[in-house]
């Protein structure tokens, strides 16, 4: 996948642990090149990962 690229996760009941995981990665190397002074848009990132991992907890 590009820079450009998006890449969209839909979790379901049959979403890895992996997908999840990927889809975290994916989005921490976003905020990596993320000016640090987007403060509302890191924050919105950040919910998202909060999210996936509320769901990577549940597939324990």
């Amino acid at each position: 996948m590009t820079t450009t690229e998006r890449e969209i996760v839909r979790v379901t009941d049959d979403t890895t642990k992996a997908e999840l995981e990927e889809a975290i990665t994916n989005i921490r190397a976003t905020l990596a090149r993320m000016p640090s002074h987007w403060t509302d848009r890191r924050a919105g990132l950040h919910a998202k990962i909060d999210a996936l991992l509320v769901e990577w907890q549940a597939k324990v």
